[in-house]
């Protein structure tokens, strides 16, 4: 099988690519900041996400840097254009 040529239609659909996330809302009181905490790649209609993470977590994170335990069912998903960027690391 040979490969295909690359079209500006390829380069289109490529562009267009969501990608999903984990996201928690941190919980010092004042903090309005979203968290993401894991990347899953790209959306693909994937539901249920909640069991993709342990059933408790500790995460520091925000703008407040503070330590703090969560559970699975505070994490919700978050579906953007944008890939991470090469330094992101996922929290588990």
């Amino acid at each position: 099988m040979r490969p295909q040529k690359k079209t500006s239609q390829s380069v289109l659909i490529r562009g267009a690519m969501e990608h999903l996330y984990l996201v928690v809302n941190c919980k010092t009181p004042g903090c309005t900041a979203g968290c993401v905490i894991k990347h899953l790649g790209p959306y693909a209609g994937q539901s249920e996400v909640q069991k993709m993470a342990p059933e408790w977590f500790e995460f520091r994170g925000g703008e407040c840097k503070k330590l703090h335990l969560y559970s699975r069912t505070e994490i919700y998903p978050m579906r953007n254009r944008k890939a991470p960027p090469p330094e992101f690391e996922n929290a588990f």
